[in-house]
């Protein structure tokens, strides 16, 4: 009987997963930061808030994706 144990060599599924966890929080801080460019600046940063809004749900779905095919990534 084997018993599989965790080794320290980090599959790709495994860093792409984590790189679109660590992506999503950044991505809402700069939305904040956007809209405050957009509402005190010169009001022309309304299209980088809203492109960085559609970016958002990227690594959404791409951690999704890859917790729905990768059993280990699920918790």
């Amino acid at each position: 009987m084997t018993i599989a144990t965790h080794t320290s060599r980090t599959s790709l599924a495994e860093a792409i997963f984590r790189a679109a966890a660590y992506a999503v929080p950044l991505l809402i801080a700069l939305q904040f930061f956007l809209v405050g460019v957009a509402v005190f600046a010169d009001g022309g940063g309304w299209d980088l808030h809203r492109a960085n809004g559609g970016l958002i749900g990227l690594p959404v779905l791409v951690a999704t994706a890859l917790a729905l095919a990768r059993p280990e990534l699920k918790g």
